[in-house]
Formats: C-alpha cells, structure tokens, sequence
C-alpha cells in the first residue's frame, strides 16, 4: 500500500471512529448497555427464584388421601407409613375422600388402551374390515372414557383441594403398592404439591425396598458390582469443554449486536444522509476508504464482545449466573488456551465485519440495512451449529469453510486440542475471505457509480422497492413452509401436502406478484414468467439432472464426514414403508411434480421478478440458493439446496421462463425419490449407469443454455 492510500485508510478510520464515539446514545445502548445489565438481570432473576421458591415452601398444600385399596387396607403398613410420610411434608393438609369411583374409572381407562395389530406370517399388519372396524369404533370410547375421568378428577379436587393420592394394587407384582398423584398443572400449588408428594412417596418406596432386601437377601448382591465413574480430564479440560459449546455462538451474537451499529452507521446512515456521495468524490481509493471503515467497524465489534464477555464472565465466576464452564462459580483455563482461542475468535470478527459491511454498504437506507441483517444472522449461525455435534472435528476439509472452521477453532482451542497447523489455515482462509468481501465493498464505493445511483430518481427507488419486496417476501414463504406447512403435513401427511403445494404456494405465488412495485403499465402476471421458452434451454436443463444427481450423492458422503445425521435420520426402515403404501403416481404427483411447478412458481416466479428490478445477477442467484435453502429448513440439506436455488435461479434469467426449472426441478426430485425408493426401471442401478455420461450430458445442457432467449416482441 502506498503512502498516500495508508494516510487516507488511517484518516478515514480516525474519522469514522470519532463520528461513533460522538454517538454517545449509540454506544452506550449497543456497546456498553448490555454489559451493565447481565449483572442486574441475573441478580434480579436469582432473587425472584429463590422468592418464589420460598413463598411456595410456605404455602399450604390441601391433600385428599385414599389409600383404602391398597394391599392391607387403610390400616395396613404401607397405607400408616405412606400417610406418615406425606403429612412430613410440612406445611400441608390432609383429607380423607372416596376414591373408589376415581380408581374404578381409571382401571377402565387402562384396560381399554388400544392392543397392537395382529401381523400375518410377513411381519405386515392385517388390514381385514373387521379389525379396521374394531379400532375405529374403539378410538371415540377411549377418548369419552378419558374425558370423564378429567372431568371427575377435577370434581374430587373441587375448589379447596390441590392434589389427589390414591393407591391400588401394583398389577405387575402381586403384594405391592402403586400410588397415583393426581393434579391440575395449570395451579402452581398443585404443582408444588405434586412434588412434595412424589418426593415423599419416592422416599418411602426407597426405604421399603432396602427393608425387603435385606430381609430377603441380608444385603444388596449387586452392591460392589455398581461401576464408579473417574474422570480423569483436568479442570481446564472440563472448563474448556462446556465453554466450547456456547461461546462461538455467544461471540458471533454479540458482535453482530455491537457491529452492525457501526457498520449501518458508517454506511447506510451515511448515504441516507448524503455524506457519503460527498467522501466518495474526493480524489481518494475505494479500496483504501473501505479499509478505514471496515477497521471502525472492527474496532466496534471487538470492543462490543470484548465488554460484554468480561461482564458475562464476571457474573459467572461471582456466582451470580450459571454458565457451563465455570462449576461452582470458577472456571480456569491456561493462558495458551485463550490466547488461540483469541486469536481464532478475531478470525471470525474480521470474516463477520466484512459481511457486515458488504451487507450493510449494498443498503439505501437505515432500515434497509436493518431488514438485511437478519439474514446475516441465519448464515452466520447455521454453520456455527457444527460446534454441537461433538463428532465434527476440524481439519484440513472443514478449516476453510466461512464460520465453520473457525467456530470448530474456537471450540477445539478452549479444550486445548488445536494444532498450530489447523489454526493457521482457520486464520489465513478466514482473513482470505474477509479480503474478498472487502474487494466487493470497495467495488461498492466507487465515486461515479455513487454519483449514478443518486441521480437514478424514481426509477432507482422502485427499483429498490421490488428487491425489498422480494426479499421480505421470500423470508415470509420460508416460515409459512417451516410453521404453516410443517404443522400441517405432520398431523395430516396427504392432507397437509395438498395444502402446501396446491392452496399455500398458489396463493403466496399470486400475492407477491400482485403486490410487487412494478413500472407502470407492465402487467402483474408478467412477474411469474410464464413466456414459452426455447426448446434449447428447456432441454438443456433437464440434460443437467443426471449431474445433479450424482454430485448430491457425492456431497452426501461429504457431509456424512462433515457434518453426520443422526441415526435416527439414518434409519429409513419407518420410510420404505411409508413409501411402500403408496403407489408409483402418488410419489410422483407429491414428491416431484408438485414441488416442482409452485416451488418454481413462488421462487423463480414471483419472488425473482421482483428482486431483480433492484439486484444484479449475481446478488441475485446467491439470495435466490439462500432464501430456497432456508426454506426447505434442514441444516442437513443446506448445501444441496443453495446450489439447486441458486443455478435454478440462473437458468431462470437465461431463459427469461420458469418453465425449465420446473422440468429439472421435478426432474431431479424424481429421480432422487422414485430411484431410492425401487420405482425407476432397473431400480437404482440404472440412475448408477446414468450417471457416467452426466458428465457428457451436462456439457450438452450447458451448451444449450448459452444460447440467447427468445426476446419478447417490440411495442
């Protein structure tokens, strides 16, 4: 860096750091307001627990005691020292009531519990109308039984009672006791009394059991059979374990809470009120002033987290909040340790404040800038997950990858197991990627493409009005899918996926381009790109799915190393014969063709019309994969379903039609289900043999897709 470009970064950055320090309210709300409250909030909360913990204690519990049906009747040894033991729980009242019609009705409720299906010799239930017959008439008795003895339960309890204690005959052993809590979660009183009186009775079924064997026995045979557990890792290793799991997250949060004040600041308040039209034409680089910026915005978020960790970590050693990693309300790790962690954790900062300054330098506006950050918030957070799994470790494969590396850094240096090797490649590719985004940034403050887009007027702003469109209303369809879809499809799987994908999607399809700031006299339905394609391009994209298909199978055995599913994600015995129920039709409608056409419609359709009035293609294809991977809301299926997303999203504006993404799409998703499944001719092995020319094929469609779309007719 030259001279002249070093005194300009050291200006700007003095500058920018002066104008937000003078922004006392600012700092003190983001930066030093949350640091003077966990100290108070965690007083406050322990204090209001302990309160209510003891104001509890005192309450008296009114319960109404049976224990006339249990072996030996109400006199019997058990029946005295039950009752012995419950009115020890001090302060509390007991009461005799009948319990004789609450346990009949109970016993019933228990013996009509559906059986099990009756299988024939394959292992399959038997699906004869007899037995269908049986269960559907069985299911609204069992309910009416289950409804009236709520309803007497709460009769019993009446308006003065708190709890119920019944006892009966154990069925499993004869001679022995079971005893029945009854209560209303709703009353705290009753839910204290709940636990006193399992407490008690768990203390007398402790006791009884130690008297019957020893003098059954004389002793406990298995008594130095019992393994004692010895943990031989230090208290740094524990420490550094517990902190691991938590502190990457906590970290990121923090900094994004305390950088994005800086970064909305220095760039889209900046713009918002002219002054940074008035930097940008003065004879300076962008790459220097997008240096000193970037270095405020730093220096905010690492004092931010710096603050903030000190006060959390004071509250924890002091006892005040109860934090993993510090047992007993002290923790100790090495200063070795915290300095690689320290050293990982700026990586990350450096990575995210460059994010933050892309993001927020791309924004028009203050609010702008603030609807943007939520989506920073998702990709930051979701690779950062990766530190829960405890069998993802880093390495050569992971250290590179943004936000997983170095939140696999952090977590493997505080527990003490980080190579100098694995730290430096976390520090370089993370520094390396914060560099391109700052490239990016640069490119952003160029003067005469400010001094452009001030004097782009109306059209600029509507411009920008159908990408804010397009962005809020891709967020939205994405928690419909995850909250309205998913609710349906899993109390009605059939039901809930007409609903998704031939009521949900048609209507947010419709909405959004309806909805969309659009130039006057262009048609709304024009934002669905409904335009005959060419027959290039629609071959073209089917002719990718071959390729599609064997590099998802391929980042399956990726993933299974980088990230592993758990085991019961691995299990599809419940799946196959899920699937085996439905005919070949069914799966494809649901599986392909349906998510196929409104997929496409909703985010290729409305949503891409909208956004690109105010985007350039490629901001365009990379929020186009983010908003279709946060849609399908799998942390496993990310990767698969950006990439998907984002190349739909382009062969989308290729073709200037949706219609050949909706053909690779349903394509792809046909073959994937269909093929697992054993529905495609040969079964799976001949998607196998396909996929040695998709190679071939996919520089076919390829070629196809280069070619020029059909431009629509001159007015």
């Amino acid at each position: 860096m030259s001279g002249g470009a070093r005194s300009t970064w050291l200006l700007v950055l003095t500058t920018e750091l002066r104008q937000l320090i003078r922004d006392r309210r600012a700092v003190f709300a983001a930066v030093l307001l949350p640091a003077l409250l966990y100290p108070l909030i965690f007083f406050a909360s322990g204090k209001l627990e302990s309160i209510g913990e003891k104001t509890m204690a005192e309450r008296e519990v009114v319960a109404r005691v049976d224990l006339s049906a249990a072996p030996g009747g109400v006199d019997g040894d058990v029946a005295v020292r039950a009752r012995e033991a419950l009115a020890a729980c001090a302060p509390i009242r007991l009461e005799h009531f009948d319990g004789g019609e609450l346990l009949a009705l109970s016993a019933m409720d228990a013996d009509s519990q559906p059986e099990l299906p009756a299988r024939d010799a394959d292992g399959q239930p038997e699906s004869s109308a007899d037995s269908r017959g049986a269960a559907d008439e069985s299911e609204p008795d069992l309910e009416t039984d289950r409804a009236a003895l709520r309803t007497l339960a709460l009769a019993l309890l009446g308006p003065d009672a708190h709890v119920l204690v019944t006892a009966r005959p154990a069925p499993e052993v004869p001679g022995r006791t079971r005893f029945e809590i009854w209560y209303d979660v709703q009353d705290d009183v009753a839910r204290e009394g709940r636990g006193r009186m399992r407490t008690a009775l768990d203390s007398l079924g402790d006791t009884l059991r130690v008297e019957a064997r020893e003098q059954l026995l004389g002793g406990d045979p298995g008594a130095g059979l019992r393994p004692r557990d010895v943990d031989v890792a230090s208290e740094a290793d524990r420490s550094g374990a517990a902190l691991g799991r938590w502190l990457p997250f906590l970290a990121l949060l923090v900094l994004i809470s305390g950088g994005a004040y800086a970064a909305l600041a220095v760039f889209a308040g900046e713009r918002e009120s002219g002054t940074l039209e008035t930097l940008l034409v003065q004879p300076a680089r962008p790459r220097a002033i997008a240096l000193g910026k970037f270095g405020a915005v730093l220096a905010a978020g690492i004092v931010t987290v710096a603050v903030n960790l000190t006060s959390l970590i004071a509250c924890a050693v002091t006892g005040l909040a109860k934090m993993p990693g510090f047992n007993g309300g002290g923790g100790s790790l090495p200063v070795e340790r915290l300095v690689s962690a320290a050293v990982v954790l700026l990586a990350s900062c450096a990575l995210l404040t460059a994010l933050l300054c892309l993001v927020c330098g791309r924004a028009r506006t203050f609010r702008e800038g603030q609807m943007l950050l939520m989506p920073v918030t998702f990709a930051v957070i979701l690779p950062t997950a990766i530190v829960l799994r405890p069998e993802a470790q880093l390495s050569l494969a992971t250290a590179w990858i943004p936000f997983v590396g170095s939140g696999l850094g952090l977590r493997e240096a505080l527990e003490g197991d980080l190579t100098l090797l694995l730290g430096a490649l976390v520090l370089v590719s993370h520094l390396g990627w914060a560099l391109l985004l700052l490239g990016r940034v640069a490119g952003l403050l160029d003067g005469e493409r400010a001094l452009r887009d001030s004097e782009s007027g109306v059209a600029g702003r509507l411009a920008q009005k159908a990408a804010h469109h397009g962005q809020t209303s891709a967020f939205v369809v994405a928690m419909a899918l995850y909250l309205v879809a998913g609710t349906a499809q899993r109390a009605h799987l059939e039901g809930g996926l007409v609903f998704t994908f031939w009521v949900l999607l048609p209507l947010a399809a419709l909405c959004i381009a309806r909805l969309a700031p659009r130039p006057a006299g262009t048609a709304w339905h024009a934002d669905l790109g409904l335009r005959p394609p060419t027959a290039a391009h629609l071959l073209g994209a089917v002719l990718l799915v071959p390729a599609l298909v064997a590099l998802g199978q391929w980042w399956l055995g990726v993933q299974l190393e980088l990230l592993p599913m758990p085991q019961e994600m691995l299990q599809t015995s419940s799946l196959d014969a899920f699937f085996g129920a439905r005919s070949t039709l069914w799966i494809a409608f649901f599986f392909a063709l349906s998510p196929g056409l409104w997929e496409e419609f909703v985010f290729r359709g409305a949503i891409l019309s909208s956004m690109r009035r105010g985007m350039g293609a490629v901001r365009l294809v990379l929020f186009q994969g983010m908003w279709f991977a946060f849609a399908h809301s799998s942390v496993y299926r990310m990767v698969p379903t950006f990439v998907l997303g984002a190349l739909f999203a382009a062969i989308a504006l290729r073709a200037r039609s949706i219609w050949p993404t909706v053909a690779a799409h349903a394509a792809y998703n046909g073959i994937l289900v269909l093929g697992a499944n054993g529905r495609l001719p040969s079964s799976w092995d001949a998607i196998g043999e396909l996929g040695h020319w998709s190679h071939f094929l996919a520089a076919v469609g390829l070629v196809l897709l280069i070619t020029p779309a059909r431009r629509a007719p001159a007015r």
